[in-house]
């Protein structure tokens, strides 16, 4: 049965910003080795505290392993095959038997692919009470009903804290056994066995919520993992200056020159801030004297509504480069005066890369486009380019760029004295390089945030899998519950945290619903196509919660088998009771289609590549107008996805995406993460959002 998630996470007086998405196929790992084993002292007294959201179920799937690596000669933290918790430590090396040392499996299982569960584990093996050596809260409760428990020995002294490695993310020997879900506020306390409620606590409905640490160190072995993308850039090529995201400025990997990603600026005041120290290898000095070129590579998406589109900024009579597409022209200030150089020429074309190029040979001052020299030229040789007090890119306080910023030189040389082939890879650095930014993102998602310095090297993510699904903001998955065409019969397959659906089967259709439902408000969400199986699979929409509970004559189908659902499908028909008529556009690998519910007047929209089909409105409340399907308002509603075969392939975006999003809109209460902008007052599908709108 589809989970309906409770509005509870509004009192939260802790927000947590970031997860990390483990997808089980990808193998996904993070692993650490101490540079030097704890004392026995902290070995008998540790802290495990970290939230999980499982997205794959009923398999064995491991969290912790410290230990060898090889053989069974470790402490393990994992999901068995039946989803209890198994815990244990095994092996002798440390004066242990040649067995368990101590060993807990949980009769609880656990099985919500909706929820965030707090896992709270400490060990104290000096306690005098045996039973209290190893403790185990389950969001805020202590677990005390368990199939195995073996209790640890007085003051033995483990593997958790030793010199092998910890990784996160599989169980023994990594053999298959990887994690499908997502991690969040990853704690381990080297050396005390803390409280349960330093980590969270109970509000006033009874909800275990999260709570911010501060209880101290962490001590030698110890991290605190927050999966935040802190500091995507953590330095130029040079090694000379470090660079901070701000206002949102972020690293796409799918639109990019070189490398593995480029800047993405979406003209709303976000740029790159050149932080810190080493602003005087910019001041240049006399341009008689003192050559210098500046050049990137931009990719524009459109013009900016107030006509002009900063590229590089540098106050205090430094240099500014700034394109005016309204005119077209570049406008280069050097030392406090701007020049124009000739209209038209060089123009940047939306949508393409451009290599431009703004160099001072000798006090004359040129600019090039894809290797070729504009026609105007100007004197600046009585100039003098001092150091800024601020360098951005993309950005000034009123101007910003709208596209993409690839691989970025700073030079104290004229590096182009006439036309030339522009560069076909990444830039090296050389004597003369002053700044030099590749746009490849550090994703720093495996920093030890502790001040310990214990970071994390991470295997198998992509920068998609840091994610804002947290336990204070719940967004919606598919549900791995409800995939059923028919009692017993499942035809399909979810992966990527559960935002993505696979048909399984040859002759049969499959079904995923999201674990979020509504009877009120107005949602929205996105689906990403990625595999379309002939003219009528995969179809996407929605689904009544009272189709779903009968999982049988297709009608967990959506638009199958009653009046009150409805799809969209490849051919652009819609599809309500069985029945296919004209609608929209057809679609096809790799477009994006939306979703728009308004469970508040009883209407449903679909949208392709930002446009609502059949001239739908989802702003005209009452109206209706050109719906998709009308209803009456009384159910609970869910979206979902039904493919065919194993060539019918769709990632939904709930807010939370597993998919690269070029341009990045949220709703207007700031949540989700969208290619297009949801319409004016639907929401993306989150727990803080239904909390105010469901």
């Amino acid at each position: 049965m589809p989970l309906i998630l409770p509005a509870n996470t509004l009192d939260s007086s802790y927000d947590i910003d970031n997860s990390l998405r483990f997808n089980a196929s990808d193998n996904s790992i993070l692993t650490y080795t101490p540079s030097g084993t704890s004392s026995d002292a902290n070995k008998r007294k540790y802290t495990f505290s970290f939230w999980i959201k499982r997205s794959k179920i009923s398999s064995e799937q491991g969290i912790i392993n410290w230990g060898k690596q090889t053989g069974s000669d470790d402490f393990q933290l994992f999901f068995e095959a039946d989803d209890t918790l198994r815990i244990y430590d095994y092996g002798n090396d440390f004066g242990g038997s040649a067995s368990y040392n101590w060993h807990k499996i949980t009769n609880r299982r656990f099985r919500d692919p909706s929820a965030w569960y707090h896992i709270f584990l400490a060990v104290d093996t000096t306690d005098g009470t045996a039973g209290d050596r190893v403790q185990l809260y389950i969001n805020g409760v202590k677990e005390t009903s368990f199939g195995t428990s073996v209790d640890a020995s007085e003051n033995y002294a483990g593997y958790v804290g030793s010199a092998d490695a910890c990784d996160i993310g599989h169980s023994e020997n990594n053999s298959g056994k990887a994690l499908g879900g997502y991690l969040s506020e990853f704690h381990y306390i080297d050396g005390t066995a803390k409280a349960h409620t330093d980590f969270g606590e109970f509000n006033d409905n009874g909800v275990w919520i999260p709570k911010e640490y501060d209880g101290g160190s962490y001590s030698t072995n110890g991290f605190y993992l927050e999966f935040k993308n802190v500091n995507p850039i953590l330095g130029d090529a040079v090694g000379r200056h470090k660079i901070s995201a701000s206002n949102g400025a972020t690293f796409n990997t799918s639109v990019k020159k070189f490398g593995g990603s480029s800047l993405y600026l979406d003209n709303t005041n976000n740029y790159l801030d050149i932080i810190g120290v080493n602003r005087g290898d910019f001041g240049f000095g006399a341009c008689n004297s003192n050559n210098f070129t500046i050049e990137f590579w931009c990719y524009k998406l459109a013009n900016s509504s107030s006509g002009s589109d900063f590229i590089v900024y540098g106050d205090n009579n430094s240099f500014v480069v700034n394109y005016r597409p309204a005119d077209p022209q570049f406008k280069v200030t050097v030392g406090g005066t701007e020049y124009s150089f000739g209209n038209n020429s060089p123009a940047l074309s939306n949508t393409t890369w451009t290599h431009i190029a703004i160099v001072n040979e000798g006090g004359t001052l040129k600019i090039y486009k894809d290797g070729t020299v504009d026609g105007t030229t100007h004197d600046i040789s009585g100039k003098t380019v001092s150091s800024p007090n601020n360098l951005y890119i993309g950005y000034t306080d009123a101007d910003t760029f709208d596209g993409y910023i690839d691989e970025l030189r700073i030079s104290n040389t004229a590096r182009y004295t006439g036309n030339f082939s522009v560069a076909t890879s990444q830039f090296d650095v050389d004597s003369n390089t002053k700044l030099l930014l590749h746009m490849d993102a550090d994703h720093s998602i495996g920093t030890d945030s502790s001040g310990e310095g214990n970071h994390f090297v991470s295997y198998n993510f992509t920068l998609n899998d840091q994610c804002t699904d947290t336990p204070t903001n719940n967004f919606a998955t598919f549900n791995p519950l409800t995939l059923n065409n028919n009692t017993g019969a499942n035809y399909s397959a979810l992966s990527e945290g559960n935002t993505r659906v696979d048909g399984t089967s040859a002759t049969n259709n499959g079904n995923a619903h999201s674990t979020i439902g509504f009877n009120s408000g107005k949602w929205y969400c996105e689906a990403k196509i990625l595999d379309v199986n002939g003219t009528l699979y995969p179809i996407v929409g929605v689904v009544p919660q009272d189709n779903i509970e009968k999982c049988s004559g297709n009608f967990g189908t959506i638009g199958y088998a009653s009046t009150d659902t409805v799809g969209y499908s490849p051919n652009g028909n819609k599809i309500i009771n069985d029945s296919g008529s004209s609608y929209g556009n057809s679609f096809t690998d790799n477009d994006i289609l939306g979703i728009a519910i308004d469970c508040d007047n009883g209407a449903v929209y679909f949208s392709k590549g930002g446009t609502f089909q059949n001239s739908g409105d989802p702003t005209s409340g009452a109206s209706k107008t050109n719906a998709a399907m009308t209803f009456t308002p009384s159910k609970n509603y869910f979206f979902g996805c039904s493919p065919y075969q194993s060539d019918s392939i769709v990632m939904m975006n709930f807010g939370n995406p597993a998919f690269e999003i070029a341009s990045g809109n949220s709703d207007a209460n700031g949540y989700g993460t969208f290619e297009y902008a949801p319409p004016s007052g639907y929401y993306a599908v989150c727990t803080q959002n239904l909390a105010k709108h469901g």
